[in-house]
């Protein structure tokens, strides 16, 4: 008999709870593994100490002053991440007319009257997942809030939501920003797996 894993994880909102066979057998959770939940547990107690000093301070978060660059960043990733939208659009109208004037040149080369209305080719599985991936990176709130954090908050919150800890004297700002966005899309995909 497989040994029991003494900890679970829920699909979706990344939520840890002690092994019970009522939960086991519940589709949104799977096994989870120790170190993961020592990690994010720790994490979490760390930040809950941080917010207990702050406030005993007086200087809870939403009491603090917004600094116009962090709310003009967000504007310009928010911006950014249109122009970018509007880009792969654009592309991939690109793509299409060239299939099928492609299409339309090997007709011609056989002696056919071209189709009037050819279509290429259907994406491939690849291309499909990859416009699904990037999808869900432009609409993501989550993935959002990653423009504005600093490399220590982006850790604390792959710690926290993955149990991920990084030497962060060695890992730049945009990778762990990518690390970070890779796992949160995995933990998007994982939860519109068990939703089907």
């Amino acid at each position: 008999m497989a040994k029991k894993p003494e900890l679970l994880r829920q699909i979706g909102s990344g939520h840890i709870y002690h092994y019970t066979d009522a939960l086991a057998k519940r589709s949104d959770m799977v096994p989870c593994d120790p170190h993961e939940a020592e990690i994010r547990i720790k994490a979490a107690q760390e930040r809950l100490k941080a917010l207990q000093d702050r406030k005993a301070a007086g200087r809870l978060a939403n009491e603090e002053v917004v600094d116009k660059n962090l709310q003009k960043a967000a504007q310009d990733y928010k911006k950014l991440s249109e122009i970018e939208a509007e880009i792969g659009t654009l592309e991939e109208e690109e793509r299409i007319k060239a299939e099928v004037a492609r299409k339309a040149k090997e007709a011609e080369a056989r002696g056919e009257e071209p189709a009037p209305e050819a279509t290429p080719e259907p994406h491939t599985e690849e291309e499909k997942e990859e416009a699904h991936r990037q999808k869900i990176i432009k609409e993501d709130s989550e993935i959002a809030k990653f423009a504005n954090m600093t490399k220590a908050e982006i850790d604390l919150y792959l710690q926290e939501n993955y149990g991920i800890k990084t030497d962060l004297s060695r890992t730049k700002l945009e990778d762990l920003k990518d690390r970070a966005i890779d796992e949160r899309v995995k933990r998007v995909l994982e939860l519109e797996e068990a939703n089907r």
